[in-house]
C-alpha cells in the first residue's frame, strides 16, 4: 500500500500551513478517509462545499454542533443530512468510530488526547488572524480528503473573491484611509490578530480597535467608541435592533453620515471562505467613502 510517502507530503504541507496534522493512520491514497468528524464550524462549512455531491457527503460522520446555529452557520438547512454532531464526551468521540477528526486550535485540548488514545487520525487547523489562514485550511482539507483539486480551485476561487473585492489602485493622490471599528451589543470590538483585522487592511481602512497594539477582543465603552470618532461601523445583523435603541447609536458620526455597515452574524464571524461576502461588503462601503465626503 502506498502511503507512507503520501503522508509524509502531507505533514510537510500542514506544517507550513498553520496546520498540524498529527497521530496519522494509513488510510490508502486512493480512498481516503470515510468517516470524517469536523469539530468546527470552519471545517463544517469547507466540508460540505468540498464534497459536493450526496454520495460525497456521505464521507462526512458528524458536523460541529454549530452548525446548527444561524447565527454562526451559513448550512444550517444543509447540515441536517447530516444527523450527528461532535460530541462533547469522550464516550461520545470514541463511539463515532471515525477515521479523521478535524480539530481547530480552539477546541477543547482534551480531544486531542482522546483521539491519540485510540489511534484517530487528527487534523489540527491553527492560526485564524488573516484571510491568507483561511486559504491554506482550505486547500490542507481538500489534501487530508483525497480532494486535492477540488480544494485548490476552492482555494483559487475565495483568493480571487478577496481581489476583485479590494479597492482599485488609481493615480490620484492617495486619500485619508478611512477608519472603521467593529462593535457589538457585548461591549466588544475586533482588534489586532483577527480575521475582521485583515479584511479592513485589505480593503484599504485603519481598524481603530487595533491601534496601540491592542489584540483580539477587547472591551471598549460607549464613551471610548465616541471619542474614537470611526469613520464606519460595522456591526452584526443580530445586534441591529439593540445598537439602533442604544444612545451611542444616535450620537455616532458614522450614523449621521449613513456609514453603518450591517452584515449577517455568520458571515461577520466566519472563519471559512464564506467571509468573502463580508469582505466585499466592507471594501464597497469604504472604497465609495473616498468619493463622498460627510
Amino acid at each position: 500500500m502506498e502511503t507512507s510517502s503520501f503522508w509524509l507530503s502531507l505533514w510537510l504541507l500542514f506544517a507550513t500551513a498553520g496546520t498540524v496534522f498529527c497521530d496519522v493512520l494509513a488510510i490508502p491514497r486512493d480512498v481516503g478517509p470515510r468517516r470524517i468528524v469536523s469539530a468546527s464550524i470552519t471545517s463544517d462549512e469547507i466540508l460540505w462545499d468540498l464534497l459536493k455531491t450526496p454520495e460525497e457527503r456521505k464521507r462526512i460522520l458528524a458536523f460541529s454542533p454549530l452548525v446548527d446555529n444561524d447565527r454562526y452557520s451559513h448550512i444550517v438547512k444543509e447540515a441536517k443530512a447530516i444527523p450527528k454532531r461532535f460530541p462533547a464526551s469522550a464516550e461520545g468521540i470514541v463511539s463515532l468510530k471515525s477515521d479523521l477528526v478535524i480539530l481547530t486550535s480552539f477546541n477543547n485540548p482534551s480531544y486531542r488526547t482522546i483521539l491519540k488514545k485510540i489511534n484517530t487520525p487528527v487534523l489540527e487547523l491553527n492560526n485564524f488572524s488573516k484571510l491568507t489562514d483561511i486559504a491554506a485550511h482550505i486547500s490542507t482539507i481538500g489534501e487530508a480528503i483525497g480532494k486535492t483539486d477540488a480544494g485548490y480551485r476552492m482555494r483559487k476561487d475565495f483568493e480571487a473573491d478577496l481581489m476583485e473585492a479590494q479597492p482599485k489602485a488609481n493615480n490620484k493622490a492617495t486619500p485619508k484611509k478611512p477608519t472603521v471599528l467593529m462593535y457589538s451589543t457585548t461591549g466588544n470590538a475586533m482588534a489586532g490578530d483577527t480575521i475582521f483585522d485583515d479584511m479592513v487592511r485589505h480593503c484599504g481602512g485603519v481598524n481603530l480597535a487595533s491601534r496601540g497594539g491592542q489584540k483580539g477582543w477587547p472591551q471598549i465603552n460607549a464613551e471610548a467608541v465616541l471619542k474614537l470618532r470611526p469613520d464606519f461601523v460595522v456591526i452584526s445583523d443580530s445586534d441591529e435592533a439593540a445598537f439602533k435603541t442604544s444612545n451611542v447609536w444616535q450620537m455616532l458620526r458614522a450614523t449621521k453620515c449613513q456609514r453603518i455597515i450591517k452584515i449577517p452574524a455568520a458571515t461577520l464571524w466566519s472563519s471559512s471562505h464564506k467571509v468573502a461576502a463580508a469582505v466585499q461588503k466592507i471594501c464597497e462601503a469604504l472604497s465609495s467613502s473616498v468619493q463622498t465626503k460627510c
